[in-house]
């Protein structure tokens, strides 16, 4: 079922179970959209290439793979695994994050980053979302075109490599996680405005 299997949810059931039994069990797409807003559902022991969350609460185990991650509403919970994410692209809702991922896209929402093992070799921010770093790693590409990097609870070093900050982006820190921050090479600042800075005491 690697490019045909589907399974979607739209139920009242407060919470789904979705286990393969073998890890090479393999669903195409998989897609939570319960009516109840409450509606929980468990992804373990899977592989899933395409998981799209509308509403309710999703949660990814650390023995599952979710390849690509399309979140609209609701919450979702990618917790700690060697299962790296090939592509986050979040347009609403929260997602915490606790695995790493090479693209991480945020439109919209807010993605939670809980620790150092997420390397992302690309993120884009745009208008809406919010994307807030509580522990360090490494950013390969960070592309700042609007919306919020908060690193006022930054925890551990973060380091980013290559930096575009447009005008409208909004960057918090504060004065005790400066330190933490590093900037490998010069941030381009295009249209020659870095964004707005906010240093929070």
């Amino acid at each position: 079922q690697t490019s045909t299997g589907k399974v979607i949810n739209e139920s009242n059931s407060p919470k789904i179970i979705l286990k393969s039994s073998s890890t090479s069990g393999v669903l195409y797409q998989v897609q939570h959209s319960p009516v109840i807003g409450g509606g929980v559902m468990s992804i373990q022991t899977a592989t899933v290439t395409n998981l799209l969350v509308t509403s309710g609460y999703c949660t990814v185990g650390s023995d599952a793979t979710a390849t690509n991650v399309y979140v609209f509403g609701g919450q979702c919970t990618l917790t700690g695994s060697s299962n790296a994410v090939t592509a986050l692209e979040v347009r609403g809702g929260n997602v915490t994050l606790e695995r790493d991922v090479t693209t991480l896209s945020a439109y919209g929402g807010t993605v939670m980053i809980n620790t150092s093992g997420v390397t992302p070799t690309t993120v884009n921010i745009e208008q809406g979302a919010v994307v807030k770093i509580r522990d360090g790693g490494t950013i390969t590409t960070l592309n700042g075109k609007s919306g919020t990097l908060d690193l006022t609870e930054l925890s551990r070093p973060l380091t980013i490599t290559n930096s575009t900050f447009y005008p409208q982006l909004r960057l918090l820190k504060n004065s005790s996680t400066d330190q933490l921050l590093t900037f490998t090479n010069p941030t381009t600042r295009a249209f020659g405005y870095e964004g707005v800075i906010t240093t929070i005491a």
